[in-house]
């Protein structure tokens, strides 16, 4: 759930490639396009962590 989360925010709002991020946390750029799709979900259905992250 930690790098879902991680790697939707570096995408999204911090305009890191899927690239940098797979290197970052050792996974592949496929990895990290699932992970932003898991990310974007777990965000927007939990309402005290949207709040967290407004």
């Amino acid at each position: 759930m930690a790098r879902a989360i991680i790697s939707f925010l570096a995408v999204s709002d911090n305009g890191y490639s899927a690239s940098e991020v797979a290197e970052a946390l050792s996974i592949g750029r496929v990895s990290v396009g699932q992970c932003v799709y898991r990310g974007k979900m777990i965000v927007d259905n939990d309402p005290k962590l949207r709040d967290i992250l407004a």
